[in-house]
């Protein structure tokens, strides 16, 4: 009775993993990605395709053409070595050295050495042209310039202009053509405000020692009188005076009151 009761549970058990992992699932589809380096199409394959052919092509026909150039120049060599080794030429029944131009002219070789000059000049060229990086196109297609003509009508052109007609563009920018938000403005001029509410700082009152220094004998300034008493003005605003002109000014009427002073 035990065994087949856990025999039973066992199949069935068994049957419901089958059943779960034999059923279809929904929304697990590969779906293609822009970006996806897995995501290539058959125009594409073609291209790289077209691609490594034109490559390979290149690189044979400079190898045919180093293979060539080196042929020339063995035969530029042969004929070089062959002048090094007999110089002398014989003019009007006379023998002597002649130079490398002279011989050339002398021996008919001239034309032969100055065409294959030439050969090995254009193939040295031919190795080493490199191939422009880039290329400038002044022409704009249709779609930008019927784009261009749109726009221009528009109450905003720039935000009326289709910049995806052009070839590589980027249209992620966005031209903001309005006044700013008022709740920016709000905020500078609470800015400002808590600028113009930070107190003016005044360093404190500092005693300098008179030049020459004061001796124990010295009078004592005298006090001046007191101003009458005058009909009160109305306050006006008053400069700011920093700190250190606050203290020359202490020390040159010091300086002025004790020069009057009888015994000064």
């Amino acid at each position: 009775m035990l065994e087949s009761t856990v025999t039973a549970y066992v199949d069935d058990r068994r049957a419901r993993i089958e059943k779960r992992y034999s059923a279809k699932k929904r929304g697990k589809r590969a779906k293609p990605v822009g970006d996806s380096i897995h995501n290539v199409s058959l125009q594409e394959i073609r291209d790289q395709q077209e691609e490594v052919i034109t490559e390979t092509r290149q690189k044979e026909e400079k190898a045919q053409v180093r293979t060539a150039r080196s042929l020339v120049i063995q035969e530029m060599k042969k004929i070089k070595e062959e002048w090094r080794q007999n110089k002398e030429i014989t003019v009007d029944g006379v023998k002597k050295k002649a130079s490398w131009s002279q011989w050339l002219e002398h021996t008919g070789k001239d034309v032969e050495y100055y065409s294959m000059e030439t050969q090995r000049s254009t193939m040295h060229q031919m190795l080493t042209q490199k191939p422009d990086s880039f290329i400038i196109d002044t022409q704009l297609p249709a779609e930008v310039k019927e784009a261009i003509h749109n726009a221009s009508y528009a109450p905003k052109p720039l935000s009326a202009m289709d910049w995806t007609a052009l070839a590589g563009s980027d249209d992620s920018i966005t031209f903001q053509l309005d006044r700013a938000p008022a709740d920016e403005e709000e905020e500078e001029e609470e800015e400002e405000e808590d600028d113009d509410d930070l107190p003016l700082f005044e360093p404190p009152l500092m005693q300098i020692p008179s030049s020459p220094p004061v001796t124990a004998s010295s009078p004592r300034l005298p006090s001046l009188p007191p101003e009458p008493p005058s009909t009160p003005c109305p306050i006006r605003p008053q400069h700011h005076i920093s700190g250190i002109q606050r203290i020359k000014s202490i020390i040159t009427e010091a300086r002025a009151a004790r020069e009057a002073s009888p015994g000064g």
